[in-house]
Parts: C-alpha cells; sequence; structure tokens
C-alpha cells in the first residue's frame, strides 16, 4: 500500500462581477469556446498557444486575489526578497503575500507575450523556430485582420507587455527600479489577442488548411 499522501485541492472563489475578475472570466469562456473546436483539437500548435493563455488568464486572477499593486515608478523592496529566500531555505513556502502576487504578474507578462509572438508565427505560416520577430510579423498580420473583418486590430496593450517583456529579459536591472505596466493593461493585452485568433479561426478553416503542421 502507497503511503504517499495526496496532494490537497487548494479552490478559492472570485467574484465574477468585479474587474478584473469579469474580463478574466470571460476571456476564460473564449478560450473554452475554442479549444471545443475540432479544427483546434487536432492543431498543437494552437492548442498549445491557448493552454499558455489560459495560464496566463489564471496568474492574473491569482496575482490580484493576492492584492497585487502596480510598481510604476518604485523600485522593489530589498527587504522581502531576502526574507522569501530565507524561508525558502528553510523549506518554508509562503503561497500569498505581495512577492507572491509579482511573481503571478510576470508569469502572465512572459506567457501573454510568448503567444503573442507564437500566434503571429501561426497567423502567417512562418515556423514556429523561425527567427522573425514581433515587429517582423505586425504589418502583414494587420494586413490580413483588415482583410477579414474591415476594421483595424488594436494591439496597443500587446505592445505594453511584449515591451515589458523584453526588459525582463535583456536589460540588466530588469524590473528592479520599477514596472513599466500596468496590471489593467495585462488584462486587455489577452482581450486584443483572443480577438485576433477569433478573426483567424474561421478563415484558415474556411480555405481547408491542415489542422496538423
Amino acid at each position: 500500500m502507497s503511503t504517499e499522501q495526496s496532494t490537497p485541492q487548494i479552490l478559492f472563489t472570485v467574484d465574477t462581477t468585479k474587474d478584473p475578475f469579469d474580463k478574466l472570466t470571460r476571456y476564460a469562456e473564449r478560450i473554452t469556446t475554442l479549444l471545443r473546436d475540432p479544427w483546434v483539437k487536432t492543431n498543437p500548435d494552437v492548442l498549445g498557444s491557448l493552454d499558455e493563455l489560459l495560464g496566463s488568464v489564471y496568474s492574473l486572477i491569482i496575482a490580484k486575489y493576492l492584492d497585487y499593486q502596480d510598481r510604476i515608478g518604485k523600485p522593489k523592496d530589498y527587504g522581502p526578497i531576502l526574507t522569501r529566500a530565507q524561508q525558502v531555505s528553510k523549506g518554508h513556502i509562503r503561497v500569498d503575500g505581495k512577492w507572491m502576487a509579482g511573481y503571478y504578474m510576470n508569469s502572465s507578462t512572459y506567457r501573454t507575450a510568448s503567444v503573442y509572438h507564437r500566434l503571429l508565427k501561426i497567423i502567417n505560416n512562418v515556423p514556429l523556430k523561425d527567427r522573425k520577430v514581433v515587429p517582423e510579423l505586425l504589418p502583414p498580420t494587420h494586413q490580413l485582420y483588415k482583410q477579414w473583418t474591415g476594421k483595424a486590430w488594436d494591439n496597443k496593450q500587446l505592445t505594453e507587455v511584449h515591451n515589458e517583456c523584453k526588459d525582463l529579459k535583456h536589460t540588466k536591472e530588469g524590473l528592479q527600479s520599477s514596472r513599466g505596466l500596468w496590471c489593467k493593461n495585462a488584462v486587455l493585452a489577452i482581450d486584443e489577442l483572443l480577438t485576433l485568433t477569433e478573426a483567424w479561426l474561421p478563415q484558415t478553416k474556411a480555405k481547408g488548411t491542415p489542422a496538423k503542421p
């Protein structure tokens, strides 16, 4: 008989009538609709991207549940970083607090930025291992969206997320001195990405594009 103890399920409920939980839970509904599409089910690239995007929704929900506060123009506080490191070194793992809220905000930033880049490649039939960067992929994407919908695609908030991710990855200080991304903009960036995906999917299915790459 196994002596391993099962991990207890942790479940909490958010008020889906309050901002930003109202938006984020609606995004989850839209992701659910996309995931149920038979074409999507057989396309691992799109399926994986939606999985990552759902993770971004999760991360923002948890960040706000943990009372995430924007840190625009404010440097990180050294004290909590040291305290967390000391706690972890002793096997004491906290799952609440401002540090964890920031952790989930960063998780969402990375996830949204990565899905943004991946979906731009998918939509433009660019191999995922191709080195084309976001600025190269945007002009044809805007043209396609205009062709599909007759409207301009708004990706202002995605640009903010993309820039924040670049700072996290490529600058020496990262976000030590300040964040540049408001949480509300991170939330709206997911809407922009879903709007693009929802416009693209019927078009690629209508062309009879094979689901599997």
